[in-house]
């Protein structure tokens, strides 16, 4: 199949399940994407001290107003990271998940391999410059779930798991 369809079938899929779980019925099919979601917190938390900072700072310097919106300028952008939760969406045959540059995706064929560390996984492209990390402490991942998933990935796509004791 296609990607096309798939995305289609699954989009139609996630549809039908949500009218079916309105009337109490059960769901056709489960989805074959499981998405596993973090949290921000560190990114915010500076956000909020930068604007707490700013405000304690130029509040007594300042004639203008202007510094008022630059304080809730960088509240608001602590409460965009709060909301824009980071994920690892897996597929069946790639990973996805969101950076700051946008969303991010790699196939099966691109992953060198799969480290399993306490609190983190780390995800290594056949490029050598692409690595990404999910943690338990900085985003708050359920890293027990997150490798059981990819553990899983591996074995169906014969990628190597590595597991690190530190």
């Amino acid at each position: 199949m296609s990607r096309k369809w798939e995305r289609m079938v699954q989009k139609n899929t996630e549809k039908l399940n949500k009218q079916r779980a309105k009337f109490g019925r059960t769901p056709i099919s489960e989805a074959e994407s499981s998405k596993i979601r973090g949290r921000n917190w560190v990114g915010p938390i500076l956000l909020v001290l930068v604007a707490i900072y700013y405000m304690l700072t130029f509040i007594s310097t300042s004639n203008t107003s202007m510094y008022w919106v630059t304080a809730i300028s960088y509240l608001l952008l602590a409460a965009l990271f709060v909301f824009r939760r980071p994920f690892l969406e897996i597929d069946r045959k790639n990973l996805s998940t969101r950076r700051f540059s946008g969303f991010k995706s790699l196939g099966a064929d691109d992953i060198d391999q799969i480290v399993i560390q306490k609190g983190y996984v780390i995800i290594s492209a056949k490029d050598g410059k692409t690595r990404w990390v999910f943690s338990r402490l900085i985003q708050l991942y359920d890293i027990g779930m997150l490798s059981e998933k990819l553990q899983e990935f591996a074995k169906n796509h014969s990628i190597p798991v590595i597991h690190q004791t530190k």
